[in-house]
């Protein structure tokens, strides 16, 4: 015989089989308010809360006017947080505002009421100032040095050179974060985070725009006729990018524009592919055979893989991968760099 359910196992075996579309006055048997599932907000997700809280803030259909005050009590708790700079403080909140009353419309449309919408609009605001900061200074990479010494060295390295802190308040943060016990913990660590930023290859905070005219100009100048001079001579940096130039200035413009966008802006290949609209393997294999011809030019001149790829992340050079590029791309950049290398051999 089969046996009865009884009445309250029934609903439980009802509730298992199946999700119950929740409302904001709905609430369990044990009186406790059942959340909503989470969302996704401009690909970030949103954890949900209680139901009850979903209708609490829901905006006035499309106007931004009337929500003027939670945007900008939003956008302050998010340069308070985020921003560092005086300049961005000011800067960011009206490049903001300009793009949340052009996508107003549509971001109340797709907002349905799963969160508060304080939370909501704060993910969005979120998602502006990583778009912010992308078209200001490019996409942020990682040099290849900081990824060898561990995430310490990844996260000191952003703080310094993408967020743009100064060293003392990164080192400070990192130590706060870290939690030490004691003293002679901290003091070791802040030792140890010293230590890293000074291992770590000088960046730009902001990528330099530069101009093949001037570039062009300076090279024609008969000052910088003497070997390069004027190039910082530490370490060999001279010759190093006088190679680099010339290797640069054999490949292609369309060559060079793929490794511009790889080691200067930061962008990967895919990407690049994606918003070009190539296909991925012609991007990658384009990559693929731009280095190795730079390669070989390189071991031809004595230097080997490693140093090769120190240069590619900027290290050891007597100017900034943008001018080095810049350099390459214009006439008299490439003739000034063949006649530097051909007094040097």
């Amino acid at each position: 015989m089969v046996p009865r359910l009884t009445s309250r196992q029934s609903e439980s075996a009802q509730r298992t089989a199946r999700v119950r579309p929740s409302s904001p006055s709905h609430s369990s048997s044990s009186g406790r308010e059942r959340s909503r599932p989470s969302d996704r907000v401009e690909g970030v997700l949103v954890s949900a809360p209680a139901a009850d809280e979903g209708t609490s803030d829901v905006p006035a259909a499309g106007e931004f006017a009337d929500h003027l005050e939670l945007v900008l009590e939003v956008l302050q708790r998010r340069c308070r947080l985020q921003l560092h700079s005086l300049e961005e403080r000011e800067e960011f909140p009206s490049w903001a505002i300009i793009r949340l009353i052009e996508r107003w419309p549509r971001l109340v449309a797709e907002f349905q009421g799963r969160a508060r919408f304080s939370s909501y609009l704060d993910r969005v605001v979120e998602n502006l100032l990583r778009d912010y900061r992308i078209e200001k200074w490019g996409k942020w990479r990682a040099s290849q040095h900081a990824r060898r010494r561990g995430l310490l060295a990844l996260e000191l390295e952003h703080l310094v050179y993408r967020e743009r802190w100064a060293p003392e308040e990164a080192i400070e943060s990192l130590v706060f974060r870290a939690r030490c016990r004691d003293e002679s913990s901290r003091r070791e660590l802040r030792q140890r985070l010293w230590e890293l930023l000074a291992d770590l290859p000088r960046r730009d905070a902001v990528p330099l725009q530069l101009d093949p005219d001037l570039i062009a100009n300076w090279c024609a100048d008969p000052r910088c006729q003497d070997g390069g001079a004027q190039l910082d001579e530490q370490r060999g940096s001279t010759r190093l990018t006088i190679v680099l130039v010339v290797a640069l200035g054999e490949l292609d413009e369309r060559a060079r524009a793929l490794l511009y966008a790889y080691f200067v802006a930061g962008t990967a290949y895919v990407e690049v592919a994606d918003e070009s609209g190539q296909d991925r393997r012609d991007v990658y294999n384009l990559a693929h055979r731009s280095l190795r011809k730079m390669r070989r030019l390189f071991e031809r001149r004595g230097l080997g893989r490693p140093e090769f790829r120190r240069l590619l992340d900027g290290i050891d050079l007597g100017r900034p991968l943008e001018w080095i590029f810049a350099a390459a791309s214009c006439p008299e950049g490439r003739a000034w760099a063949e006649r530097q290398l051909a007094r040097a051999t």
